[in-house]
């Protein structure tokens, strides 16, 4: 008995079956010959088949010429178990599928067992019958026994021979033009290759097919292949191929196309890829005629659709790096800081390609003559989130005239390079006329955002690239960072010291020989510096009004540091009205035993009434800057806590 005869339901057979019986088997128990669904108590929303016992699904044997009208409406499971070898012609025929599961077992499938049905899931463990773009393919015959795909662009694959029966057949269309609601239809584009020669009847039945593309020309169509097909616009053909779809398809030569914007491409890329030459597709760029590209020894190469070799300036192509993302089978011209949604492609002014990246997303800049592309992601390490704010872990590299570089990003505008032994600076995708041999990167939050402080060194010497971006040439010969983050000692050739901002301003001109800096953390008071003549305050504050963010101020006491027994930062604190205040002095005591009071400001309020308000509430140590005072006479009234010097007499040049 052959496999067909095995799934076939005899005269005998039938007269045996009551119409009213629910499972009908075989004698020997071996075939199911009529089957209805085990509702699960799930009030019926999902129905299954109980296949357990059987090895043969007959002809029809669960479709809706058998099963009972209660259960048509509903989703069923089809989970055939390990030792399921036969499945008859259209056994589950115009059913709601919700999953169906292909045993490894399975050796043979009738006529398309689905048809007119709607499967949504598939799994498969066969090796004969393969799951390929959502098409179940009888690997033994090349013949394509169904398809699920619902939308989108199906191309069969090369080396299938014969489309079945009812292959593209849905039990209803998925979505269908609604003019009152405005919702869009699931439109289905199809690509037959030129080794399919047969088409079996009502193939594409109440499909949503759009568009069908034939490479080739089949030796035979079947009967109503398009029936109830009623989105079908455009039906594209061979050049030269018109007459004989004609005579085929005689219903529809109106919509028969042999212009070759939906062939002659696919044709030539199946030509090209025979000859080695891959990723040949249409390019989407500004240009009203069809161009096509392909690459070949890592060059991307231009074309029209007769395969003839096009330069750039034929086709209004700038010079210079251009990128393309390969999506829905074109390479679309991606715009400056956009992201790829497919397969993305640089190509510099000599044609010389980089790969971006597959479906992922990138940030890309792109110059005249380079391309930084960039990708960043959010590093979620509590710790270090703790110490420097949100962070970032950054992968980049250049590509373009330096020929696909390594690069570092500082962040999504800036990055720097090494090529022969000098470092150069991107910013914005324009490279910096400087080159450079030492970077330094500093990073400060500012409101709830990031920048950069970027030291750079040339010839030995040192400069900045500000925090808003303008450079100060290297003119220092040392700079030194404090664990105050917004200020720099800085150096002159000269060997003369002075203090510089994160905006390359000099808070405290290089004029001085000798430079002692203490960080304080005060209030309204980041350092001490203390100079041969003079003694400085200065202070860092948020400026969300001013032309920075920041605004300094540098403030002298107008005392020579010879002059001072003890310097100390004091926290002085006070109720007033029930609620706790607090302030911070710069207390002087000189060495003629004289003392001097000095605000955040440095102002001198020795004898001011705002000292006087202070003066009798709890004074605390903050900082001692320096102190010669005997150890003996080092106790002073009011002072709760002392802390560690900063700096000792030893070291003091007076």
């Amino acid at each position: 008995m052959t496999d067909s005869e095995l799934t076939k339901v005899s005269q005998e057979e039938l007269s045996n079956i009551d119409e009213f019986d629910e499972n009908v088997y075989s004698s020997d128990y071996k075939r199911l010959i009529r089957c209805t669904p085990c509702p699960e108590e799930n009030n019926f929303l999902v129905c299954e088949y109980d296949f357990s016992e059987v090895s043969v699904i007959c002809d029809y044997a669960c479709s809706d010429k058998t099963c009972g009208y209660f259960y048509l409406d509903k989703e069923i499971e089809v989970n055939l178990p390990e030792g399921i070898t036969h499945i008859g012609d259209f056994a589950f025929k115009g059913r709601n599928i919700d999953w169906l599961e292909i045993p490894h077992s399975l050796t043979y499938m009738g006529r398309d067992p689905f048809a007119l049905s709607s499967i949504y899931r598939i799994e498969n463990k066969n090796e004969i019958f393969v799951v390929r773009d959502g098409s179940i393919i009888d690997t033994q015959e090349n013949k394509l026994i169904h398809n699920i795909s619902s939308e989108g662009k199906v191309t069969i694959p090369d080396g299938v021979v014969e489309i079945g029966e009812y292959s593209f057949s849905r039990l209803e269309m998925p979505m269908k033009r609604d003019t009152y609601s405005h919702k869009k239809e699931k439109d289905l584009t199809l690509i037959i290759p030129s080794t399919v020669h047969t088409i079996g009847d009502h193939a594409f039945q109440r499909n949503n097919l759009k568009s069908i593309t034939f490479i080739g020309i089949p030796e035979t169509i079947g009967e109503a292949i398009f029936e109830e097909c009623t989105l079908l616009e455009t039906i594209y053909v061979p050049k030269g191929a018109k007459a004989k779809f004609s005579e085929l398809l005689p219903e529809y030569a109106s919509i028969i196309d042999e212009s070759g914007e939906g062939v002659n491409q696919i044709v030539y890329r199946n030509f090209l890829k025979s000859n080695g030459i891959t990723d040949f597709y249409l390019i989407d760029y500004m240009w009203k005629f069809n161009i096509y590209g392909y690459i070949k020894d890592e060059l991307f190469h231009f074309s029209d659709e007769q395969g003839n070799n096009l330069k750039r300036e034929d086709i209004g192509i700038p010079n210079g790096v251009i990128v393309f993302d390969l999506v829905n089978e074109k390479y679309q011209w991606l715009k400056e800081k956009s992201s790829c949604k497919g397969k993305g492609i640089a190509v510099d002014g000599n044609n010389h390609i980089s790969w971006i990246g597959h479906n992922e997303n990138f940030y890309i800049k792109v110059s005249t003559n380079q391309i930084v592309i960039h990708k960043c992601e959010a590093i979620d390490d509590f710790v270090e989130q703790a110490q420097i704010g949100r962070n970032y872990n950054h992968r980049a590299r250049l590509f373009g005239d330096n020929n696909d570089l390594p690069i570092t990003s500082i962040d999504e505008r800036w990055y720097y390079y090494t090529n022969k032994g000098k470092i150069k600076i991107i910013c914005d995708g324009d490279l910096h006329p400087d080159q450079f041999d030492k970077i330094e990167v500093k990073n400060y939050k500012v409101g709830l955002s990031w920048k950069h402080f970027i030291i750079i060194s040339k010839d030995y010497k040192w400069g900045f690239i500000t925090l808003d971006n303008k450079y100060v040439k290297p003119i220092y010969s040392m700079i030194e960072c404090l664990n105050n983050p917004y200020f720099f000692i800085v150096q002159k050739p000269d060997g003369c010291l002075g203090i510089a901002s994160v905006y390359g301003e000099e808070i405290l001109g290089t004029t001085n020989r000798y430079l002692n800096v203490d960080v304080v953390h005060c209030q309204g008071l980041d350092l001490i510096a203390t100079t041969e003549n003079n003694i400085y305050i200065l202070c860092c504050e948020h400026d969300s009004r001013g032309e920075h963010d920041y605004s300094y101020r540098c403030s002298s006491l107008e005392i020579k540091p010879s002059e001072i027994m003890k310097l100390e930062i004091g926290n002085v604190y006070r109720f007033n009205y029930g609620r706790k205040q607090k302030t911070q002095f710069v207390y002087i005591l000189k060495k003629d035993g004289k003392h001097l009071v000095f605000d955040n400001y440095g102002y001198d309020i020795t004898d001011s009434d705002e000292y006087y308000k202070w003066k009798e509430h709890n004074w605390e140590v903050k900082n001692i800057i320096y102190d010669i005072t005997p150890k003996e006479e080092k106790k002073i009234d009011n002072t709760f806590e002392t802390s560690e010097h900063l700096n000792s007499a030893d070291d003091l040049p007076f």
